[in-house]
């Protein structure tokens, strides 16, 4: 009876064999289930922001975090992927984007150093009479979490708006009653 061997995480410690009358009621009812699929018959598509490297991935699970849930091509635009195995650096720019700004983060993995991590806000709109948009170097450093969570940190406060200074009183002040 032709049928299908069922593999979780790649482990040959749990396989199943599954018929194929039921293995279309079975991928379906785990892709409705949230839990992906992979046909290893099939090569994978390439993800354009996926990367080989080690931070690489380390950089893409932090995106992943921070876009979820969601696509990472749906909210990040990537500029640019290098990987320069003679001189042992790897390198990517991608730009993410609010109503206000456009922030630019580098990447670069280096096999002299813990590599780098930096980012650049941009306005979007020019202000009456320049024609230059105006930006800022936010936080950088070595390629860490550290580094990570202080660049959203700045988005964040880049992005916060100040409240208005008139605020409704709970209570009415006694002299103006």
């Amino acid at each position: 009876m032709p049928g299908n061997t069922i593999k979780l995480n790649d482990s040959s410690h749990f396989e199943w064999y599954v018929g194929d009358s039921k293995m279309i009621e079975l991928t379906t009812w785990l892709e409705q289930n949230g839990i992906k699929t992979v046909d290893s018959n099939l090569p994978e598509k390439e993800d354009p922001l996926r990367d080989k490297s080690f931070k690489g991935k380390v950089l893409q699970q932090w995106i992943d975090e921070l876009i979820y849930p969601g696509k990472t091509e749906d909210f990040v635009q990537q500029i640019e992927r290098t990987n320069d195995p003679v001189k042992g650096e790897w390198k990517i720019k991608f730009t993410i984007f609010t109503n206000e700004h456009s922030y630019h983060i580098v990447a670069l993995d280096r096999r002299s150093d813990n590599g780098y991590l930096g980012c650049q806000a941009s306005t979007r709109k020019y202000r009456a009479g320049e024609d230059n948009l105006r930006g800022n170097d936010l936080p950088d450093g070595p390629f860490n979490l550290h580094t990570w969570n202080r660049i959203l940190n700045a988005i964040i406060r880049y992005e916060l708006v100040q409240l208005s200074p008139y605020r409704r009183p709970d209570e009415i002040p006694a002299d103006v009653a």
